[in-house]
């Protein structure tokens, strides 16, 4: 996630009450929400500057149908940001004792594996947190996303994985290596990474309304609804993703947590983490690319603005956004959790930031321009001109097949349709089979975060239908990966 510079806000206020005008804040951020080119269904927002919350508030709904209006209590899932959690977890327990930031993760978890052996006997915890393991930015996401796999099976599968980088050189942001940092906090605190975060950070800072289970996010008729072209969708549990993406939060409660980074590590005389282990996580490990400043800490990005240290942090996952940032040197905290996905939570942060740093460089007129309108192909509807005819010869595609390491996939006839179903996210990795060619077919999955690909099968000189591979451009899921091959036919209407 990419940080916008030089947002300017757009109305000269001449007074500003703790450094926000709060009333013409909320005028235009109200104004913003329902402009048409967003639509957001529904925002949460939080700032602090110079150790006080300056401005907090909810706007429009839980859902677009039957929702609820959100306030700063309604609770979103964080997702990404959970991973500035994980790190801090790691760095309580280095103020423990318990273990130390270069710790080899083979200390910890002996079982352990990569596809490289070195790697695998060389990388240490800072290596998961810095995402420099030589996996390929997402590798492994497939094994956890909307599937039946369990936190130990995917962090067993990704194994398998090759390695395509180079180790200690490359960023590459991979979820799973943050699952096995999430191990490593269960093996050494003998307590599982849910309640160690509810015990070592939650109850400390009073996050009352925080949790880490998907059962505690949607057992409320009034949870958040994700949202994808204007509809809410059912959202993907993240209770195998869970160090990665699944903490719980809401506006109030993510302040105390903002607050408490502001002050490195304490909050009201509590301490969650040491100065100087604070201090550890957030300083470069690694950089972004080869042209900029950008670099990565401990589950937070870092970046200078006119030579100032920021701090931030987002996430995404099909209809809900949320971002945290933090300006050390100007005391300011932003926090903006959607529940769709746009450039609204990164405008807002921006706007914020440039307006309390310089007002008297802003020009109003000239916001407009700076909130881009962004949404994914997938935030639209998509309308596949194709023609569904199943050709007479589907029947020799149809049968098992299985991935050596994601599990297996089935081809079959239900009712009239053609269908492909990746058996361990069944729920959201199947779809419709659109005949192109004898050796390609167009699949539309149910989920709508992924847009139509291929599925192209494999034949050997007989004709004989040996396998398959799957085609869907997108930049979240490395579907490459899989390689499925035929185990067995079966009847296509059963």
């Amino acid at each position: 996630m990419k940080l916008l510079h030089t947002f300017l806000l757009l109305l000269p206020f001449s007074v500003w009450g703790q450094s926000i005008a709060t009333d013409s804040l909320d005028a235009y951020i109200s104004k913003l929400v329902s402009d048409q080119e967003y639509n957001i269904p529904g925002l949460a927002i939080g700032v602090i500057h110079n150790d006080s919350v300056v401005f907090k508030k909810g706007y429009g709904l839980t859902s677009l149908e039957q929702g609820h209006p959100i306030n700063t209590q309604t609770v979103f899932p964080i997702l990404s940001c959970t991973k500035a959690f994980t790190a801090t977890g790691i760095g309580i327990l280095v103020d423990e004792g318990k273990l130390n930031w270069n710790d080899k993760v083979k200390e910890h978890l002996p079982d352990f594996e990569l596809s490289d052996p070195w790697i695998t006997k060389e990388i240490a915890i800072s290596d998961l947190l810095a995402h420099r393991s030589g996996l390929r930015a997402f590798d492994g996401d497939l094994l956890w996303y909307g599937s039946n796999h369990t936190t130990q099976e995917v962090i067993e599968k990704i194994r398998h994985y090759p390695i395509k980088g180079s180790f200690r050189l490359d960023f590459n942001y991979n979820n799973v290596m943050y699952l096995v940092a999430g191990k490593i906090i269960e093996q050494v605190s003998g307590m599982p990474w849910e309640e160690f975060m509810q015990t070592k950070i939650f109850d400390v800072l009073g996050m009352q309304g925080s949790s880490a289970k998907f059962s505690e996010l949607t057992k409320s008729p009034k949870y958040v609804r994700p949202h994808i072209a204007n509809k809410p969708i059912i959202p993907v549990s993240l209770d195998n993703a869970v160090a990665a993406g699944g903490i719980n939060s809401s506006i109030d409660d993510m302040l105390l947590w903002i607050q408490m980074c502001l002050n490195k590590g304490t909050l009201n005389k509590k301490q969650v983490l040491s100065r100087n282990n604070f201090e550890t996580m957030t300083s470069p490990k690694i950089p972004l690319n080869n042209r900029g400043s950008g670099s990565y800490g401990f589950g937070w990005y870092i970046d200078y603005e006119d030579s100032k240290k920021v701090l931030y942090h987002g996430g995404g996952m099909p209809g809900y956004k949320s971002i945290m940032a933090l300006y050390p040197e100007e005391k300011i905290g932003i926090v903006v959790l959607t529940n769709k996905i746009t450039m609204i939570n990164e405008g807002l942060m921006n706007m914020i930031s440039s307006y309390i740093i310089n007002p008297e460089l802003t020009d109003w007129s000239q916001n407009r321009k700076y909130f881009t309108y962004f949404s994914y192909s997938w935030d639209r509807p998509e309308n596949i001109q194709i023609s569904p005819n199943i050709p007479s010869s589907f029947a020799k595609y149809c049968g098992v097949y299985e991935d050596k390491v994601y599990g297996q996939a089935q081809v079959k006839m239900v009712n009239s349709d053609a269908i492909l179903e990746l058996v361990p996210s069944k729920d959201k990795l199947s779809g419709r089979l659109f005949f192109l060619d004898k050796q390609r077919f167009k699949v539309k999955f149910k989920d709508t975060f992924l847009p139509s690909g291929e599925v192209v099968f494999e034949m050997d000189k007989n004709q004989n239908i040996m396998g398959f591979k799957l085609v869907v451009p997108n930049d979240d899921f490395n579907f490459d990966n899989l390689h499925f091959r035929k185990k067995e036919q079966v009847n296509p209407h059963k």
